[in-house]
């Protein structure tokens, strides 16, 4: 199905989100929200997106300061709890103001979701199956610098094959490996923009580097224990995925997320040979969420 792309006011500010699936059945379809990571944008869920868009009406946005949406005003408007804030209104002004819908939460994108259906959040009892895409409270902190150090430092290249080239370097270190370098190519075309001077850099607001540089250690949760919104995670069902050759998200860490008491279940899933995050824009890779998003009903047919 063709995909739309949509505005929404939230919070006081413009949010632009890629929508799938919303043909004449879509009021009596179930909604499926796929949030993307730290400095990338709705774009990264094109392929799993128009997948699901049978199933779902699928909701694609970009987080303020990435992607189409507006720059913050404010720098706090860059911090877990305002995107926890932010996602509970885009999903009440989306979906209506008591819908529960299900997510897709690639590393930023899951925390956003466990902070925003923690008991007492923005989303509490409104998210009904979670994936968590190579993320969890405990991270690696070896990684977390990494990310924060190339997050406040914005490449300028002369040529888009250097941009790429320079992204796929900083992945591997930061995260590990990256996907194969056509899909890299793809995926960096969503991510750039055009300086005055016609050089290339990335497309979110430079202000979010400085914030990652300066929180860190907070970058999963406000609370100082990272596991306190997960503890009271409200979600009904939780499918936990990991790159095997994820830096970022280590085995430990994807183990505790199974072993903590919720009251939900918690599935833990690998995909072999992956870094952070897997793209999930194979068959193999779908048939994983088929198992959660389809009810073990695999459809792994791309077009």
């Amino acid at each position: 199905m063709a995909m739309k792309s949509c505005f929404v006011e939230v919070c006081g500010r413009e949010m632009h989100y890629t929508e799938w699936g919303a043909d004449a059945s879509w009021p009596d379809k179930p909604v499926l929200i796929m949030w993307h990571g730290l400095t990338r944008c709705a774009r990264d869920f094109d392929i799993p997106a128009k997948y699901y868009s049978d199933i779902y009406r699928v909701l694609c946005p970009d987080t303020l300061g990435r992607g189409l949406s507006q720059w913050a005003v404010e720098m706090e408007e860059y911090s877990v709890r305002s995107y926890a804030k932010q996602a509970g209104e885009f999903v009440s002004k989306t979906c209506g103001e008591n819908a529960i819908v299900d997510w897709f939460g690639t590393s930023m994108g899951g925390i956003i979701a466990i902070n925003a259906c923690t008991a007492g959040g923005p989303l509490d009892g409104r998210i009904r199956k979670l994936l968590l895409n190579d993320i969890g409270p405990e991270l690696n902190q070896a990684a977390i610098q990494e990310i924060a150090k190339n997050a406040g430092n914005q490449p300028i290249m002369d040529k888009f094959t250097d941009l790429v080239a320079h992204l796929r370097r900083m992945y591997e270190v930061a995260v590990g490996p990256a996907e194969g370098e056509l899909d890299f190519t793809l995926s960096t075309q969503h991510i750039y923009r055009r300086l005055p001077d016609g050089r290339y850099t990335l497309h979110f607001d430079p202000r979010i580097g400085t914030i990652v540089q300066q929180r860190a250690t907070r970058l999963v949760s406000e609370s100082d224990d990272p596991w306190t919104e997960y503890d009271k995670c409200t979600a009904k069902e939780i499918l936990a995925v990991r790159g095997t050759k994820s830096m970022l998200l280590l085995e430990e860490g994807h183990q505790k997320l199974a072993s903590r008491g919720l009251a939900c279940p918690v599935r833990l899933v690998e995909v072999p040979d992956k870094g952070h995050a897997p793209l999930f824009a194979t068959p193999e890779e779908l048939q994983l969420s088929d198992s959660f998003f389809r009810d073990g009903q695999s459809q792994c047919a791309l077009q």
